[in-house]
């Protein structure tokens, strides 16, 4: 009975640790999802430890509540399938992915198959009522304990349970191929240490089937590898937030260096102004030679630089107060199509809109989002070489995972490999008039709207730009 005990109140260590995390972590859909599959894994334990009760428990309850408790490894199968889903469906596989890896993701990785394995996962638990299942209990004797216990005599369907442990296997160590390619350092790092923990959890699990000591060496294992579990997720959590609070302290710095560029930025403004007002009644009320003539133009072309390049930053460096509302996300960017149709048909460029979705709505300040997309627009327009034949701009916009998707692909030059990394930041640029503002803009403003944008492919052959935006205000 003693054992019993301990080993309910071992069994009882992996709900309190998910519960204490769920509160950390304000109930988050990952901790929710965390805190069920520990809830299962301490219903497997307690299904052990009913076992160890044969003078307290007659043969048949004993066998009724090992029935019973049965769902929890039956289903802690399903919840981790359900957790891995959450965990890739909001993160994205970098784009070097080998195409094994992501049509491994895309085929077993997804809802269909896991309402499958739901679904089989109660038919084996059933079977487990059955005398195909379990037939009953027999009293074994521990010689290295001297202890007596109930151990399950099985039934001829029994390799089927063994056979839904197996597959859950084979699905553990796929995630460890697919785990690899996460984007995300952190979910990357967390979900190869979730699927090697659980291996290990599920083979200490075996151990079970062990009469002798089997048993409490499995339940020392689901307390280790649980715990292990649990660390691992508050460990992804806290370096996520520390990375989190790293960039908001940049921002900071940033605003701060914001304040004072735009009180210099005013200073030189005023400047500039004062000389090219001198500049213009000199000229008008004093005859130059040719000489000074020149230096006069010099000093004209070098104010109205100075002035571009300031009216310019001031316009980058502008944090007026955003206001969002729930746009039709298809009939902005037809507006911003026309908008620029007659410059594409001057370069002789065409642009085409595909929707993968109808009725596609987002939370966003539209006149901004308008703003990004010209600019795009402006820059593959730009790209594309007047020899080339296929002169083309490609839009496509869907939804992904509570996220609005959109890809620019055009047929331009495409960006030096060198380039790729600073293409966002300011006065970067390959353009002999340019700013280097434009894409600077683009990156500011969907950050704004706690979105991304990326350029996910270049070449000679043209450039490809992908843009998520949250379809809801606070969307994850």
């Amino acid at each position: 009975m003693i054992v019993g005990i301990f080993i309910f109140l071992i069994g009882l260590i992996p709900i309190v640790l998910a519960i204490g995390t769920f509160r950390l972590f304000n109930g988050s859909k990952f901790s929710i999802a965390l805190l069920i599959y520990m809830l299962f894994i301490s219903i497997w334990q307690l299904s052990v430890s009913v076992l160890y009760f044969p003078t307290l428990l007659s043969e048949e309850v004993a066998l009724f509540l090992f029935r019973l408790f049965r769902m929890g490894p039956t289903f802690s199968v399903a919840i981790i399938f359900y957790l891995v889903i959450i965990i890739l469906d909001n993160n994205k596989l970098d784009q070097n992915t080998p195409h094994f890896s992501i049509k491994l993701r895309h085929c077993l990785f997804n809802r269909k198959v896991f309402y499958f394995y739901v679904v089989w996962s109660i038919f084996v638990y059933v079977m487990n009522w059955t005398s195909l299942g379990i037939q009953g209990l027999t009293i074994v004797k521990n010689k290295v304990f001297g202890l007596h216990f109930y151990f399950p005599v099985y039934g001829s369907f029994n390799t089927v349970y063994f056979f839904h442990m197996t597959i859950f296997l084979l699905f553990l160590f796929c995630l460890i191929i697919v785990a690899k390619q996460v984007e995300n350092h952190y979910v990357q790092r967390f979900l190869r240490a979730y699927a090697i923990y659980s291996l290990l959890l599920f083979f200490s699990g075996f151990l079970n089937f062990i009469p002798e000591t089997g048993i409490l060496f499995s339940s020392l294992g689901i307390v280790l590898f649980a715990s292990m579990i649990i660390f691992e997720f508050i460990k992804m959590n806290i370096d996520k937030t520390n990375q989190y609070n790293g960039l908001l302290e940049r921002q900071k710095k940033l605003d701060y260096a914001g304040s004072l560029s735009s009180s210099l930025i005013h200073e030189v403004k005023n400047n500039v102004q004062v000389i090219r007002g001198f500049h213009k009644l000199i000229k008008e009320n004093t005859v130059l030679d040719q000489k000074n003539e020149e230096f006069f133009d010099l000093v004209d072309k070098a104010s109205y630089q100075l002035k571009e390049i300031v009216e310019n930053y001031s316009l980058y460096m502008k944090q007026a107060q955003l206001t969002f509302a729930m746009e039709d996300v298809n009939a902005l960017l037809e507006e911003v199509v026309e908008m620029v149709n007659e410059s594409a048909k001057e370069y002789r460029v065409t642009i085409k809109l595909y929707y993968l979705q109808k009725n596609i709505k987002a939370y966003i300040n539209k006149p901004n989002i308008q703003q990004v997309f010209i600019n795009l627009i402006k820059n593959s327009i730009e790209a594309i070489p007047p020899e080339r034949t296929t002169r083309m701009i490609l839009i496509t916009v869907g939804e992904m995972n509570e996220n609005v998707v959109i890809t620019l692909h055009d047929s331009g030059t495409g960006i030096e490999i060198n380039q790729l990394e600073e293409a966002f930041n300011p006065f970067t640029t390959t353009k002999e008039k340019g700013m280097g503002l434009g894409l600077a803009f683009v990156k500011k403003t969907i950050l704004e709207h706690r979105g991304d944008i990326r350029i996910k492919e270049s070449s000679s052959n043209g450039t490809e730009f992908e843009i998520l935006i949250p379809l809801y205000a606070l969307a994850e």
